[in-house]
C-alpha cells in the first residue's frame, strides 16, 4: 500500500494539487436545472437548498479559479514533474525491474563466474571454467551479459595457456642457440660418433633458433602492447560505472594495492623494446597485462548496478548494463582476433616436427627394414631432448626466484609442474626404450629368415638334415636374442671382468720382473 501511495503522491504538494484538481472537475459539472424545477416546483425548501448548492459551487469554482490563476507557474512546475514521474516509474517497472530474489540471483551468478575463474589469480594459469546455463526468466540483456562473460573468461584462459607455452618455447630456442646441454662439452666431443653427429646435424643451427626466438618475442610483444591499450581504454570506461566503496573493498579482498602495482601499470616504448630483446622482460610484460586485466575484472565485480539495494528500480539500470555488455564484447572480439595470432607464432616456430625429422632422417633409398628402428630412435631422442630442456628451464626458474623481482613474478609451482612433466617423460622414455628393443629383435629375426631364403637352391636333403638346419637356425636366433639381452643387462659384470683381467696381467708382469731380477743377480756377484 505504501508503494502505491509513494507512486501516486511523491510529495505532499503533489497530493494537495491533485485534490484541488479533482475538486475543480467535480464542481465544474453543470446541474440539470429543469429536473429540479419540475420535481420541486411547489416546494420552497427544495428551491432554497438548490440555491445554497449553487452558491457553494460558485464559491468553490471562483476560489479554485483564483488559486489556479495566481499559482499558474507553480502548477506547471508540479503537475508536469508529477506526470513525468509516473511515466518514468511505469517505464522502469515494465522494462527492467525485478523482484529482489531474481536480481540477487543474477548478481550472484555474474560474480560467481568471475571469482571461480583464473582471472583474479596473481599469476596467469590455464584453467577450465565450468559454464552454467542462464535462466530463461531473465531479460535478454541479462542472458547476453552472462554469455559474454563466459566467452570472455574462456578466451582469457586459452590465451594464458598459449602465452605460457610461447615462453617455454622461446626459452628452449634460446638454450639451443646458446649450445646448452646436460653433459660437459669435452665429454660430448670424445663420445660423439659419426652417426650421432649426422643426427645432430639435422637439428636447426644456433643462428636459426636465435632468429626464431627473436621473431617470437617481437610478435608476442606487439600483441601484448595491443592488449594493454585495450585494457586501458576499458578501465577508463568502467570507472564511472563502478561503486567506490565496493571497489576499495574488493581491492583489499584480492590484495590489489595501487602503490605496489604502479610499476606494473606502465607500458611505454622502452618496455616494449626491452621485451623484444629479453625473454625475462617479455614475461614481466605478460604479468603486467595480467594485472591490468585483474583491475578490469575488479571493476566488473564492483559495478554500481550491483549494490545491496534494489538497483533494478533505477532508471539507468538497463543503460549501465548495456555499457557493460559493450565493454565485454570489445574485449572478447579483441581476444578472438589475437589468440589465433599467438597460436600461429607458437606453431610456426616449432622446431622438432615429427614429419620434418622423419623426412630428414629417412632418405628415399633407405632400407625399409630399418625404418622402425629409426622411428624408435627418433622418439627416444625427442624424450631426451624434452627432459633436457625442462631441466634447464627449472634451473632458469630457480635463478629467477632468487632475484628481487622474481618473488612477485615467478612461482615455485611452475618448478613442481616441470618436475611432474619430467617424471612422465622418463616413464614414457622407458616404455619407448622397451619398444626399441622389441623392434630390434623383430628386425634381426626378419633379417635371419631372409638370409636363409636367399641361399641358392641345393639338392633335396634328408629330413634329418632339414630338422637339424631348422633347429640350428632357431638356436642361432635364440642365442642372438639371449646375447642381446645379456649385453643390455650385464654391463657391470663385463666391466668387472675386464678390471680383474687387467689386474691379473699387471700381477703377472710384476712376477716376471722379479724373476728377471733374481736371474741377473748371480752374474753380478761373479763379476
Amino acid at each position: 500500500m505504501s508503494t502505491w501511495i509513494a507512486f501516486i503522491f511523491p510529495s505532499g504538494a503533489h497530493g494537495i494539487m491533485l485534490l484541488s484538481f479533482f475538486t475543480l472537475v467535480f464542481f465544474a459539472v453543470p446541474l440539470n436545472n429543469t429536473t429540479f424545477a419540475h420535481n420541486d416546483n411547489d416546494n420552497d425548501e427544495n428551491l432554497l437548498s438548490f440555491h445554497k448548492i449553487l452558491q457553494r459551487r460558485d464559491y468553490a469554482v471562483i476560489t479554485t479559479k483564483k488559486y489556479f490563476t495566481k499559482a499558474k507557474q507553480f502548477t506547471a512546475q508540479i503537475i508536469i514533474p508529477l506526470v513525468l514521474h509516473w511515466i518514468e516509474h511505469a517505464r522502469a517497472c515494465i522494462s527492467s525491474s525485478l523482484p529482489d530474489v531474481e536480481e540477487t540471483a543474477f548478481e550472484e551468478q555474474f560474480k560467481y563466474l568471475i571469482v571461480t575463474s583464473s582471472l583474479l589469480g596473481e599469476l596467469p594459469s590455464p584453467n577450465s571454467s565450468s559454464s552454467t546455463s542462464a535462466s530463461s526468466s531473465y531479460a535478454m540483456f541479462r542472458n547476453t551479459t552472462l554469455v559474454r562473460l563466459r566467452q570472455f573468461v574462456s578466451q582469457c584462459e586459452q590465451g594464458d595457456t598459449i602465452l605460457l607455452r610461447l615462453i617455454d618455447q622461446i626459452r628452449q630456442l634460446e638454450l639451443i642457440s646458446q649450445g646448452s646441454t646436460l653433459a660437459p662439452p669435452n665429454h660430448l666431443n670424445r663420445t660423439r660418433t659419426t652417426t650421432s653427429s649426422s643426427i645432430l646435424s639435422s637439428s636447426p643451427s644456433p643462428n636459426t633458433t636465435s632468429r626464431l626466438a627473436a621473431d617470437m618475442r617481437r610478435g608476442t610483444s606487439h600483441i601484448l602492447h595491443s592488449q594493454f591499450r585495450k585494457f586501458a581504454d576499458v578501465l577508463s570506461t568502467l570507472e564511472p560505472l563502478s561503486h567506490g566503496g565496493n571497489l576499495s573493498r574488493f581491492r583489499d579482498m584480492y590484495n590489489i594495492n595501487n602503490n605496489n602495482t604502479t610499476h606494473l601499470m606502465i607500458f611505454d616504448d622502452r618496455i616494449l623494446k626491452a621485451a623484444m630483446d629479453n625473454t625475462d622482460e617479455l614475461e614481466h610484460l605478460i604479468h603486467t597485462i595480467h594485472w591490468k586485466r585483474r583491475e578490469c575484472v575488479i571493476h566488473l565485480l564492483a559495478l554500481d548496478v550491483m549494490t545491496l539495494g534494489h538497483d533494478s528500480e533505477r532508471v539507468d539500470y538497463e543503460q549501465n548494463w548495456e555499457s557493460v555488455i559493450e565493454v565485454m564484447s570489445e574485449l572478447l572480439n579483441d581476444y578472438r582476433r589475437q589468440t589465433p595470432l599467438l597460436h600461429q607464432h607458437l606453431t610456426s616456430s616449432s622446431l622438432y616436427s615429427e614429419e620434418e625429422e622423419e623426412r630428414k632422417l629417412l632418405p628415399g633409398t633407405v632400407d625399409q627394414r630399418s625404418q622402425a628402428l629409426l622411428h624408435q630412435y627418433t622418439a627416444l631422442e625427442k624424450h631426451m631432448r624434452s627432459i633436457q630442456s625442462k631441466l634447464l628451464l627449472c634451473r632458469q626458474d630457480a635463478k629467477a626466484c632468487s632475484s628481487s623481482r622474481g618473488a612477485a613474478v615467478y612461482s615455485m609451482e611452475r618448478i613442481g609442474e616441470r618436475f611432474n612433466a619430467i617424471d612422465q617423460d622418463l616413464s614414457h622414455m622407458i616404455a619407448q626404450w622397451e619398444d626399441a628393443k622389441d623392434a630390434y629383435l623383430i628386425v634381426s629375426d626378419n633379417e635371419s629368415s631372409e638370409d636363409l631364403t636367399q641361399i641358392l637352391p641345393s639338392p633335396p636333403s634328408s629330413p634329418k638334415k632339414t630338422d637339424s638346419s631348422i633347429s640350428s637356425s632357431s638356436s642361432t636366433t635364440a642365442s642372438r636374442r639371449a646375447h642381446f639381452r645379456r649385453s643390455m643387462m650385464s654391463g657391470a659384470a663385463v666391466s668387472s671382468f675386464l678390471e680383474s683381467k687387467r689386474a691379473s696381467r699387471q700381477q703377472r708382469t710384476r712376477v716376471q720382473l722379479s724373476r728377471y731380477s733374481l736371474l741377473s743377480s748371480p752374474s753380478t756377484e761373479t763379476l
